[in-house]
């Protein structure tokens, strides 16, 4: 779930550990208010999980508006209720779309935007509701916290999404980790003062008024360190008892759902991180790997790409190559991935260190640490060809899809340059 909640720091542009501190900050409040332990559950799986399903049709979102993780940072900050706030966000995310254009095709550009917006976001919201709860059903939660992930976006006056419910129709948690992550996010934007004000402001609108009462009687105890980063052991220790545990089987299918989760944002990407653990698994075999290598590789080719996510969308659908800026902003990818990973601690630090050198080459001409042979483990050089050859049978933008005999080809001439190992090695 901490890696979970990491990859949706990337995918919404939020700071660093937004999801923990707002967890932190969520069970607080839920103390305070002397929920008891089924509530304070619930709470805590709805603060770490509530973008899950964020991914859900994005490359329609970065379509419309461009940069989504810039709209989302943006989006974030305003009340959603209020009309002038919502178009001045729709506002800057189609002046950047359209920038290029000359003044007066600008102004229509917008113009046409500003209408189309609502029925553009309308059912994309709807979606990362129905995602969520699909993924919170894969990795085991139980049907009440799955109804709060399909409330993500509904607020106590009845003007949010998809459902518009209105005051205690809304899911009690919702309304609590709402206030959390807005109170993290408006005091980042704007500092202590300014944010109390804003929830004053917005009390009986977003907010159920005696919560919004409770958090700002309460506000400098319950916000205490939260500038501080917050780490995994803080997390596990504020988990509602008794604890859950995910056998080896249900592992897999959590890994399976964060390849999914990943993989959703482009059509391009479906299925992209099952291919690559495909052929990982059956090189890992074929070479001689223990099993429990093998699984690690299988695990790490899973989520080997969730640092994707701190990349805009719009950035990856353009039909060119990168620019530099925006290749060294991709080639970065795997370090955020080793990031989310780490949270997994010791038992599944071999899969962070996978996805850390998932590009990665023998010559030390992969990305992002630049290593050579002596620190690429044969998973790790498993992993990299499985994925190079996996990318090059995919379509992207800028360039058709290879078939397999010329990915393979490829792979080989790459051989003799020095970046793979040759065919001929094995373990044993």
């Amino acid at each position: 779930m901490i890696a979970l909640a990491y990859a949706t720091d990337l995918a919404t542009g939020q700071s660093r550990e937004f999801a923990l501190r707002s967890c932190v900050l969520a069970m607080r409040l839920a103390d305070t208010a002397g929920l008891d332990v089924e509530q304070r559950r619930n709470v805590y799986h709805q603060a770490l999980l509530r973008y899950i399903g964020c991914n859900a049709d994005t490359h329609l979102l970065a379509a419309a508006f461009g940069d989504e993780i810039a709209l989302r940072q943006d989006v974030a900050r305003i009340d959603l209720g209020s009309h002038s706030e919502l178009g001045e966000v729709f506002v800057r995310a189609f002046r950047r779309v359209f920038a290029d254009l000359p003044p007066d095709q600008l102004a229509m550009a917008v113009q046409q935007g500003l209408t189309d917006a609502l029925q553009v976001t309308v059912p994309i919201l709807a979606g990362h509701c129905e995602v969520a709860q699909r993924i919170g059903m894969r990795i085991g939660l139980s049907e009440e916290m799955r109804e709060n992930l399909g409330q993500l976006y509904e607020r106590w006056d009845g003007h949010g999404l998809p459902r518009g419910l209105k005051g205690a129709e809304g899911r009690f948690a919702v309304r609590m980790v709402t206030l959390a992550q807005d109170a993290i996010t408006l005091e980042e934007a704007h500092g202590f003062e300014a944010m109390t004000a804003i929830i004053t402001k917005r009390r009986g609108g977003a907010y159920e008024p005696e919560l919004a009462d409770l958090f700002l009687a309460n506000a400098q105890r319950l916000l205490k360190g939260l500038d501080q980063p917050v780490g995994r052991e803080t997390i596990l220790a504020i988990e509602p008892a008794p604890h859950a545990v995910l056998d080896e089987a249900a592992c897999e299918e959590a890994y399976l759902a964060i390849a999914d989760m990943v993989n959703m944002r482009m059509p391009f990407t479906f299925g992209h991180s099952r291919a690559v653990a495909q052929l990982a698994d059956a090189a890992g075999r074929h070479v001689g790997l223990p099993a429990s290598e093998v699984r690690d590789l299988r695990w790490a080719a899973y989520t080997h790409d969730i640092g994707e996510l701190a990349v805009p969308v719009s950035t990856w659908m353009q039909p060119r190559e990168l620019n530099i800026r925006e290749t060294d902003a991709a080639r970065l990818h795997p370090y955020h991935g080793e990031r989310a990973l780490a949270s997994l601690g010791g038992d599944g630090s071999p899969v962070a260190q996978l996805v850390m050198r998932h590009h990665e080459r023998l010559d030390g001409s992969g990305y992002h640490r630049c290593v050579r042979a002596p620190d690429l483990s044969p998973a790790a050089r498993i992993l990299a060809a499985a994925e190079a050859f996996q990318t090059a049978r995919e379509k992207r933008p800028y360039r058709p899809a290879l078939s397999d005999a010329a990915a393979a080809i490829k792979l080989r001439n790459e051989v003799r340059e020095g970046s793979w190992t040759p065919r001929r090695w094995r373990l044993s």
